[in-house]
């Protein structure tokens, strides 16, 4: 790429903001496939913690009750911490793998890449590799977001120095956040750089989105409003379920596992988040850096190999 043309503002549609409500318009089909995907997934991961920290869960049942005081509160999360750690991580685990099974199906219809049989599930090459740029983009951003900190922190002391320790904390503070919004969005397309041509492309997402900064920017913050919409109206149709369902006396984080979804309110609830909120989500997030992908590489191949 010609680093004169690359150094250009882009000019990116804000349309690809909404790109998964797109996707969904257009076929409706895939979300009841990454739905039931994602919901039997999930079921899966709750029995399996339930197979292997029945025991732990069972305890954490007792321990997590409504707190009366502040000391209460945190003499009870002490006592489930050590508990809640392996189920955590394991949750952890089990939840990545699913999102990246989910992640590379948006793409593939974003990207019309690949036959829709099963909604583009799969789990193979694509997804081992979407896998790996995920697991070092996080030890990237780890040690990234440890230097920005770092170098906020320096440039406030400097400023605080002068006597000026509020302009100092909030210049560093300033510094700090908008070098993270740079560096993510600089490589917010690295994922779905990787998928289309099937390596690691973290420097080559850089170089995508050079000139394209307050376009997806602006992309970025609307799909977040959209996401925020989605969860406000969902929240208005489970709130009063969550109500009805709840019992007298009992905390609802005490009703763990599998034991929850034997309430009919918990089943109808989990029902609805796992199996349309959270897939929707998932397209909403994962469909615009798609999108912009799919734009930017449009905007830019005629000239030239973008690669």
């Amino acid at each position: 790429m010609s680093a004169s043309r690359a150094d250009l503002p882009v000019k990116l549609p804000l349309e690809f903001a909404f790109e998964g409500f797109r996707v969904v318009r257009e076929r409706p089909v895939l979300i009841a496939w990454w739905g039931g995907f994602y919901l039997l997934s999930s079921l899966g991961v709750m029995c399996l913690l339930q197979l292997l920290f029945g025991g732990l869960l069972a305890r954490m049942g007792t321990i997590l009750q409504p707190a009366r005081d502040l000391p209460s509160l945190l003499r009870m999360l002490g006592e489930a911490g050590p508990l809640i750690a392996p189920i955590e991580g394991l949750s952890f685990v089990c939840y990545f793998l699913i999102i990246t099974v989910l992640t590379c199906a948006i793409f593939r219809a974003v990207l019309k890449t690949g036959t829709p049989a099963m909604g583009y599930l799969r789990f193979g090459r694509d997804e081992l590799l979407q896998l790996g740029v995920a697991i070092l983009f996080l030890v990237i951003s780890v040690v990234v977001n440890v230097v920005f900190a770092g170098a906020g922190v320096l440039i406030g002391k400097t400023i605080a120095l002068s006597g000026l320790r509020a302009l100092g904390f909030v210049t560093g503070l300033l510094l700090y956040g908008a070098a993270m919004v740079w560096f993510i969005l600089r490589f917010s397309l690295y994922g779905v750089a990787t998928f289309a041509q099937r390596r690691i492309a973290l420097l080559d997402a850089f170089r995508m989105t050079r000139g394209a900064f307050w376009p997806l920017l602006a992309g970025y913050l609307v799909a977040l409003l959209m996401s925020v919409l989605v969860v406000v109206l969902f929240s208005l149709v489970n709130l009063p379920i969550q109500v009805v369902s709840q019992t007298p006396g009992v905390a609802p984080s005490a009703v763990t596992g599998l034991q929850a979804l034997s309430r009919p309110g918990y089943f109808v609830s989990y029902l609805l988040s796992n199996g349309i909120l959270v897939p929707l989500l998932l397209t909403i997030s994962f469909a615009v850096p798609a999108a912009a992908y799919r734009l930017l590489i449009q905007a830019r191949t005629p000239a030239e190999s973008v690669f």
